[in-house]
């Protein structure tokens, strides 16, 4: 059954999309981040909102390895708004803060897909290993750290 190279191809699919799906069921049950989630999740969407809009002196917490997260959520906060902006960014960051880190951690479950799908693919290319594929790309639900990480903001 697994012999066919394109049912691999099709097949590696399946756990990105398994991803998604779970991060946004764990963030529907979860509820709100103002409710669950404790620091970081503001500092981050204040920091990646001042790299939202290129005042990167006004970051405030420079000195860990969370700072290209914060880089990448300011172009997550630059997109949302361009699609979804209401009035200035700053204000509208600032007033529905609970969207802008929800639209940022959906797209950064989307980013894990891809790479989940990109790793499944390298795997399939170099050796045809369909099931050390498959092992690799279900890595994130071996831990019950990485099975619960969907519901926070942070850069782990």
């Amino acid at each position: 059954m697994f012999q066919n190279p394109n049912l691999r191809k099709k097949l590696i699919y399946i756990i990105p999309a398994i991803v998604i799906l779970w991060s946004q069921y764990l963030i529907y049950v979860v509820g709100p981040f103002y409710l669950t989630r404790t620091d970081p999740e503001m500092p981050y969407l204040l920091n990646g909102l001042n790299c939202a809009i290129l005042e990167f002196n006004r970051i405030g917490h420079i000195d860990h390895p969370g700072t290209p997260f914060q880089l990448i959520t300011g172009l997550f906060i630059r997109i949302t708004f361009l699609l979804f902006g209401q009035g200035p960014i700053v204000e509208d960051v600032i007033s529905r803060p609970e969207f802008y880190l929800t639209a940022a951690s959906v797209m950064l479950t989307i980013l894990t897909a891809f790479i989940i799908l990109w790793l499944g693919k390298i795997i399939l290319r170099s050796g045809g290993h369909f099931f050390g594929a498959i092992i690799l790309q279900t890595s994130v639900f071996l831990s019950t750290v990485l099975i619960n990480i969907p519901i926070r903001y942070i850069p782990d």
